[in-house]
């Protein structure tokens, strides 16, 4: 509570001294939090913590998401003191926003343009420690993010074998650290800062297009929807925007995959910006401010045609134009200009805005959408083995060589009975290396987790919601346990949680010694909820009380829900995080993996059309998608949230339901083959951790599509869902497995049925 009124008594200091209302600020910057003027500190910082984790960089935003996001770090930037932010810096997802380099050659990678990249700022610290985190690093990443990338990196890990830094980290002649370096991979132009503070508005100066004669990045924005919105306000579609005109680039891939030749493209475009932005002549032509954009493309494919309809000759890899957003005109250069001196681009343009008239078009092109962390190219697998292959031998045949003199000496000077002992005891040494390497190489190594491996971690969480009065007691016991949670130890008679128990007519609700507290969700303050998920903040918050709900994993040996999986196939060109609204798993726990799964938490338009579809066809149960439905793998990975734009994606869900909610239909279909090539033609998949197959899809001119044509209702055929329990009554699965390929099977079938009797 004490440092609540600092922070508050600092908000009411500074708006005194600027002459301003003392909580208009604040109230601005708590509403991003979804909090209001009376929230704690603890309150204020699990609203950052949760808002800030629940976005996964690798994820695309759309531009009012990525707003948001930027709003809610710069909001917690001006309520937090360095205490507060130290305290959240232990609970955010770190390295889900800083690159994390490990040598020279990913220095190099990660501050070159990669066709294809972005041509975002790149921003690299390089600090004494891999592991340090530190706020303005993770400020810089977040406050500028769809803008900036950002990496760090331990400066002696960028050292060759030799110990001296590596040709990349030498070309940057780093007079100390930390330090960091801000480097336009266009211009490969490069501004050094030592120390950490100030980075962030640096950077920012550069978007913003402030130069100072002294700077060499000139920085030429790559048009995109964040950019623009940076630069020019957010006027598209026709609204009033802070650039009267911008001089803009554009180029086909063909000049994008060759540096050099981009480098040589872009240096002249940029010189000429450079130029026309440094002549109050320019901006009293225009009517308002200029500004200079480089459009690809390859990215921006809508562009591409609209320059070509306004002049620019398919033959051309390149061309500049004057662009206005208001007056809705695309003026094309002609070519001479785009190889013309920065001194001929920057007078065209000048004339050009200095036209009394200009031809409009119905409307510009939508602005393409920036390029997100997750479709950043990826150095090739071969060239980075090779290169730290190459390093590892270089340090090895380095540090060999010195070994090898040192002891070719001492063994010269040797009597005969040392060097028998010398050869003796390299010949153990021989062996022992060699009996190592065998037990490692032989052993059987354990692999990453797989979807069986993780269902078995699932577990039910039941939702206890209580009124926690000031003062009074939660009445359990409960004690730290693995992955940050609280194990429930005892239930105290007649105390709160004892309350809440008698009060619940069904087992499911209650809480069980043995049960874990996974969460605890906050009700009464602000506008969203807060939700602390780490063992810190849950103590925090039961002690608080208030409105409070416990997500309670239910650890019990009779089965109190069920649980049913299948896969869902999407259709072709539907996206799973544009069809539904999705959250952190809510119904589920699944320990660490939580962190990389989703919940359905509303079903969307195209969502609701595709279930529709499937409730038509009579398919099962599963086969439609519900809220809280928990989606384990898209496509076989269990980075769920990397893979939430993948269209047509194949999903592994698994939705958890009281005892009733769903119940299987046991049916058999007699298939017949019409000869030896003749197959059954069902796409099927085991589902993991069962011994059960599932039926993707059923192929046509097959036997059991034939069989299908022949049956009049849906139900009494093969449908898509469908899990092949047994054939020819064996239900092992390798003589299921066996039994399919005879000529004639006859499949037990299961389908799931919701409450209602459908699928």
């Amino acid at each position: 509570m004490h440092m609540h009124r600092v922070v508050r008594w600092g908000w009411l200091l500074l708006a005194c001294g600027l002459g301003v209302d003392a909580d208009e600020g604040l109230a601005r910057h708590l509403g991003a939090l979804g909090l209001g003027l009376e929230s704690t500190v603890l309150e204020r910082t699990a609203a950052y913590v949760n808002q800030t984790n629940q976005h996964t960089p690798q994820v695309k935003l759309g531009s009012a998401a990525r707003r948001k996001f930027v709003e809610v770090q710069q909001a917690f930037q001006a309520l937090s003191d360095d205490q507060m932010k130290q305290d959240a810096l232990g609970m955010i997802k770190y390295w889900d926003h800083i690159e994390r380099l490990h040598d020279d050659g990913d220095l190099r990678f990660f501050t070159e343009f990669q066709a294809g990249g972005s041509a975002h700022l790149r921003v690299v610290f390089l600090l004494e420690s891999s592991s340090e985190q530190h706020w303005e690093i993770f400020a810089t990443a977040t406050q500028l993010n769809g803008n900036v990338r950002v990496a760090q990196l331990r400066h002696t890990d960028a050292n060759g074998p030799n110990g001296q830094q590596g040709p990349f980290l030498s070309s940057l002649k780093l007079r100390q650290f930390p330090s960091a370096v801000i480097y336009d991979p266009i211009s490969r132009a490069v501004k050094i800062s030592y120390g950490l503070d100030g980075v962030r508005q640096e950077a920012q100066r550069f978007l913003d297009g402030k130069l100072y004669n002294a700077d060499r990045i000139a920085r030429v924005q790559e048009l995109d929807s964040e950019s623009f919105r940076w630069r020019c306000g957010h006027g598209q579609d026709g609204q009033t925007t802070g650039c009267a005109w911008a001089l803009t680039l554009a180029t086909d891939a063909s000049v994008e995959n060759t540096q050099d030749a981009l480098a040589t493209t872009m240096r002249t475009f940029t010189e000429a910006c450079r130029l026309f932005q440094s002549m109050q002549s320019v901006q009293k032509d225009s009517g308002g401010s200029t500004n200079c954009f480089w459009i690809r493309l390859g990215r921006a494919p809508e562009w591409g045609a609209t320059l070509r309809q306004q002049g620019m000759s398919v033959l051309d890899n390149s061309s500049i134009s004057a662009i206005s957003w208001d007056r809705r005109v695309v003026a094309v250069s002609p070519p001479d200009i785009t190889k013309a001196s920065a001194e001929r681009i920057q007078k065209w343009f000048r004339e050009k805005i200095a036209e009394p008239e200009h031809a409009s078009i119905p409307a510009l092109p939508p602005l393409p959408a920036p390029i997100n962390p997750g479709e950043e190219p990826k150095e090739e697998f071969s060239d980075r083995t090779s290169r730290q292959a190459q390093q590892f031998f270089s340090s090895l045949e380095s540090r060999a060589g010195e070994l090898f003199m040192e002891a070719q000496k001492k063994f010269v000077q040797a009597d005969v009975e040392e060097k028998v002992m010398v050869i003796g005891a390299g010949l153990c040494f021989l062996m022992l290396v060699f009996f190592i390497l065998r037990q490692c190489c032989c052993r059987r190594r354990a692999g990453p987790k797989d979807e069986s491996e993780v269902l078995k971690s699932l577990v039910p969480i039941t939702a206890v919601r209580l009124e926690k009065k000031e003062g009074e007691k939660l009445g359990l016991g409960i004690s730290g346990s693995a992955l940050d949670t609280f194990a429930v130890t005892s239930i105290n008679s007649g105390e709160l949680a004892d309350r809440w128990n008698n009060a619940q007519p069904q087992d499911k609700h209650r809480i069980r010694e043995g049960d874990r507290i996974v969460a605890v969700t906050k009700h009464d303050y602000g506008s969203e909820e807060v939700v602390a998920r780490t063992s810190g903040m849950m103590s925090q918050a039961l002690k608080a009380g208030g409105d409070l709900t416990l997500s309670v994993a239910m650890a019990r040996e009779e089965p109190l829900v069920q649980r049913t999986l299948a896969y869902v196939q999407l259709d072709k060109d539907m996206v799973l995080q544009d069809a539904a609204k999705l959250r952190w798993p809510q119904l589920s726990y699944g320990g660490a993996m939580d962190a990389t799964s989703v919940e359905i938490a509303v079903v969307g338009p195209k969502l609701a059309e595709f279930n529709e579809k499937r409730r038509s066809e009579q398919l099962c149960c599963t086969q439609i998608l519900e809220v809280g439905d928990r989606i384990v793998s898209i496509n076989g990975s269990l980075d769920v949230r990397s893979q939430l734009a993948a269209p047509g994606a194949t999903l592994l869900v698994a939705r958890f339901g009281s005892l009733d909610s769903f119940r299987a239909e046991s049916l058999e279909f007699p298939i017949e083959k019409s000869g030896p090539e003749d197959r059954l033609g069902m796409h099927i998949r085991q589902l993991p951790g069962t011994q059960q197959f599932e039926v993707v899809d059923v192929m046509p001119e097959c036997a059991v599509a034939r069989r299908n044509d022949g049956i009049a209702t849906q139900t009494g055929r093969v449908l898509r869902g469908d899990r092949i329990v047994s054939a020819n009554g064996k239900v092992k699965f390798e003589e299921l497995q066996r039994e399919l390929a005879q000529a004639n099977v006859t499949l037990g079938i299961e389908r799931w049925v919701g409450q209602n009797g459908t699928g």
